[in-house]
């Protein structure tokens, strides 16, 4: 009972207490170490990262149902993607990441999953300009965000991309909400990931302190081209959040709910019953 206590204490305190965790760049945004890689799989295939493939995976399908052309941004090992392009069988995806090992190892994961609708670049964000204009219905972005150094290079990157959406294309985002509190961001990443992998933990305890705020992505999504977006920010377990942007007018939406993703893992993290409310 202490322990759960403490667990939901710790939860509150990340969706209630003011930030005082300044946000600190990643070293490098490159990764080419195939130890860390392959480390990264096996919690994307056996670890909790499976629960939020699947969220994303739903999400995007949802958004795509009709799209003819997809382009995917820093695909790392393509753990994801493959089960994306399995799931939108019909939409050709493009795959780039900075990373020529991760493209290889994302060649090689492809082919043992026996998807055919995916072709690969080595490729940075910041080289989107070498696409045509209006050539993509969808373009995703997901767990890769926090990459950049700053928010100015977001804001480039998202401006890249409105350019090469179709006029009715979407952008989706899913990406690390940068908790409140070293403690915090400890206790949270210590429960949710599997794989204790001492290189692996540290990667991720990187990944979680270069993530954007709510309130910056919210500044980020002013400053782009976008302006007809829904960012969505989680009740409970908000160490993600999620933006949809439109080219098309619609009305910005910012919304709070608890997901089924919410769900199961406040379940998973409180190793005990809890009912389900929808906000």
């Amino acid at each position: 009972m202490k322990n759960m206590l403490k667990k939901m204490i710790l939860v509150l305190e990340q969706r209630l207490c003011l930030q005082s965790f300044e946000r600190m760049p990643e070293s490098s945004s490159e990764i080419t170490d195939k130890e860390f890689i392959k480390n990264f799989i096996i919690e994307a295939e056996k670890g909790n990262l499976d629960v939020l493939y699947r969220y994303i995976v739903e999400s995007v399908s949802k958004l795509s149902l009709d799209a003819s052309n997809a382009l995917d941004i820093g695909c790392g090992p393509a753990t994801l993607l493959c089960q994306m392009a399995r799931k939108l069988s019909g939409t050709q995806f493009t795959a780039i990441d900075m990373s020529s090992v991760m493209i290889e190892i994302a060649k090689e994961n492809a082919e043992k999953s026996g998807v055919k609708n995916i072709s690969f670049m080595c490729k940075s964000w910041f080289e989107l300009k070498d696409f045509e204009d209006h050539s993509y219905d969808i373009v995703t972005w997901n767990l890769a965000l926090h990459h950049c150094d700053n928010k100015n290079e977001v804001v480039q990157v998202i401006n890249s991309i409105s350019k090469i959406l179709k006029p009715s294309g979407k952008l989706f985002i899913f990406d690390v909400l940068r908790p409140c509190s070293e403690r915090n961001m400890t206790w949270f990443l210590d429960s949710f990931i599997n794989n204790k992998n001492p290189a692996y933990f540290q990667n991720v305890l990187e990944s979680f302190r270069a993530g954007y705020t709510f309130g910056e992505i919210e500044e980020i999504l002013s400053q782009s081209l976008f302006k007809s977006y829904t960012h969505i920010e989680p009740l409970l377990m908000n160490y993600w959040q999620v933006v949809i942007c439109n080219k098309e007018p619609h009305v910005l939406e910012k919304k709070s709910f608890v997901s089924e993703l919410e769900y199961r893992l406040f379940k998973f993290f409180m190793k005990y019953p809890v009912r389900r409310k929808v906000f």
